[in-house]
């Protein structure tokens, strides 16, 4: 039998993981296309409590999704542009995405 050394979550970070599923429901009824939705739910599932946001760069995410690299900067874009979405670019380097939770006022 294999024992659990994780740490339980704080309930902060509980509240992340929390929000997370509420926005990947809002990603759903959002009307973003199905290959769209598929790139938003893999950054989604990849955020972590930690930071906040995932790593990862724009052809590695088509790699993982089996689409395009513009479908997956068509999906990033729109959904930056309707604010469920903060993407920080860096020339050269995996882009940081972090989600925002629109309800609750925080953003």
């Amino acid at each position: 039998m294999q024992k659990n050394t994780e740490k339980p979550l704080s309930a902060e970070d509980q509240k992340f993981y929390e929000d997370r599923s509420k926005w990947i429901e809002a990603m759903f009824d959002a009307g973003f296309g199905h290959a769209e939705f598929k790139v938003l739910y893999f950054i989604a599932k990849r955020a972590n409590h930690e930071k906040l946001g995932s790593h990862w760069s724009v052809s590695r995410i088509a790699e993982r999704c089996q689409c395009s690299t513009k479908t997956v900067s068509d999906a990033t874009t729109k959904a930056a542009d309707q604010g469920y979405l903060k993407v920080y670019r860096t020339l050269g380097q995996q882009n940081f995405y972090k989600l925002l939770f629109f309800w609750d006022g925080a953003m």
